[in-house]
């Protein structure tokens, strides 16, 4: 079953080459601490890196335990919350709170800190050029039905 939402694709830093979708009416918290629903110490290139590298969270001194929170009303609609002391950064400007409205249209870039950037669009899960990570919001009632 194809879901529409908004498709997150890792572009620099560890993040690059994660690939995440968050559906319709989700809230999704990003930062380093295990407890985010996408943590950058799940991912790949992070637990690949030697354990002296990942000693004091070297690799995301930039990146807070809770960095940002995305909320997807609808295509019209992600607003993104900055929850880190280091800066959530939309298209290279520095965002406390912001909605966007045009991920149809285009594309955005969302810097965590000062490294790890991600590409925001919006789509469908089979749209992320590649396996999707995590999707948070899969119709899990449809599961059940199967």
């Amino acid at each position: 079953m194809k879901q529409e939402g908004l498709l997150l694709i890792g572009i620099s830093g560890l993040v690059d080459g994660g690939r995440f979708h968050l559906a319709h009416g989700r809230t999704a918290v990003i930062g380093r601490s295990s407890a985010c629903d996408i943590s950058l110490r799940k991912l790949p290139a992070y637990l690949a890196l030697p354990a002296s590298d990942r000693e004091g969270d070297k690799p995301f001194l930039t990146v807070s335990r809770s960095h940002v929170r995305i909320t997807v009303r609808n295509s019209a609609c992600v607003e993104i919350e900055n929850l880190g002391r280091h800066g959530t950064f939309l298209d290279g400007v520095a965002v406390d709170k912001t909605t966007i409205s045009d991920l149809r249209e285009k594309p955005r870039d969302l810097r965590l800190g000062d490294r790890q950037t991600l590409r925001l669009s919006w789509g469908d899960w089979d749209d992320a050029d590649g396996p999707v990570a995590i999707r948070i919001g899969e119709d899990v009632d449809e599961k059940r039905k199967t």
